[in-house]
């Protein structure tokens, strides 16, 4: 279960979050939205994150560091049917 008091995100399902949220946070940022499209061959995971501050100062081997994390996490959940492209932004 996910902590009482995290912020509630609209239209993100709860078995994504159980999966992508615990990531983010661990890299000591927070997460502003994600989702699933579908893409003519694959579909595209987004995730977009931030510092706690806000300022959307994310540094690009921050946002790599956590996509090699959820990778196998998305993997492992079998969330995601299909091959999928993994984007993660700020």
């Amino acid at each position: 279960m996910l902590e009482a008091n995290r912020v509630m995100y609209r239209d993100i399902p709860e078995s994504l979050l159980r999966v992508i949220e615990p990531v983010v946070r661990s890299h000591g940022l927070e997460l502003v939205d994600a989702l699933v499209g579908r893409g003519p061959t694959r579909s595209l995971v987004r995730v977009v994150i931030d510092t706690p501050e806000g300022d959307g100062r994310v540094k690009v081997d921050e946002c790599a560091a956590v996509s090699r994390e959820l990778g196998p996490g998305l993997d492992v959940a079998e969330l995601i049917h299909g091959a999928y492209t993994l984007e993660v932004c700020s």
